[in-house]
C-alpha cells in the first residue's frame, strides 16, 4: 500500500515538470504513447539536455526504431532535429551505424530539403514576376483597393 502512495506521489511530481523535460524523459524511457500525448498537448520539441542532445539524439541513443520514428514524425521537420549538433559537435546520425535508423533520418532530411527547394523556387519566380507578398492592385475606376496575393 505504501509503495503505491510513493508511486502516485512521484507521478504527480513528474507531471509538474515542464513539458519539455517530461518529453526528454519519455524519449529516453522509450514511451511512445507519452511522447505522442505530450506532442498533442503542445509540448515544444526544441528541448535539449545538459549534453546538448535534442530529442533525436536521445532517441537515436536508445536504438529503438519506433521511438526514433515517432520523434522524427512529430518533431523532426519543424525543429530540424536531424541537423542540430550536441555539445560534442555530433548530429544524431553521427551516433549510430544502424542502416534502418540512418534511413529514417535521411527520409525526413530529404523531404525537408525538397520542400525548402520548392519554396525557394516559388519565391524566386514570384519576385521575378512581381507577384510577391503584399502586391496591391488598385482599381481607380471603382475606387477600391484589393490584395492580389495573400502569401504568408
Amino acid at each position: 500500500m505504501e509503495a503505491t502512495a510513493v508511486k502516485a506521489e512521484n507521478v504527480i511530481k513528474f507531471s509538474l515538470l515542464p513539458p519539455e523535460i517530461q518529453l526528454l524523459t519519455w524519449v529516453k524511457n522509450k514511451n511512445v504513447g507519452a511522447i505522442v500525448r505530450l506532442y498533442s498537448h503542445g509540448a515544444p520539441g526544441d528541448a535539449v539536455d545538459k549534453n546538448g542532445d535534442n530529442l533525436l539524439h536521445i532517441a537515436v541513443k536508445t536504438g529503438d526504431l519506433l521511438v526514433i520514428q515517432a520523434v522524427l514524425m512529430l518533431y523532426g521537420r519543424s525543429h530540424l532535429l536531424y541537423s542540430r549538433t550536441n555539445n560534442e559537435g555530433k548530429r544524431p546520425s553521427d551516433l549510430t551505424f544502424s542502416v534502418e535508423i540512418l534511413k529514417c533520418i535521411e527520409i525526413i532530411e530529404t523531404g525537408v530539403l525538397s520542400i525548402k527547394n520548392k519554396r525557394n523556387k516559388k519565391s524566386n519566380s514570384d519576385s521575378l514576376s512581381g507577384s510577391g507578398r503584399g502586391d496591391v492592385k488598385c482599381d481607380i475606376d471603382n475606387q477600391s483597393t484589393e490584395r492580389t496575393s495573400k502569401k504568408f
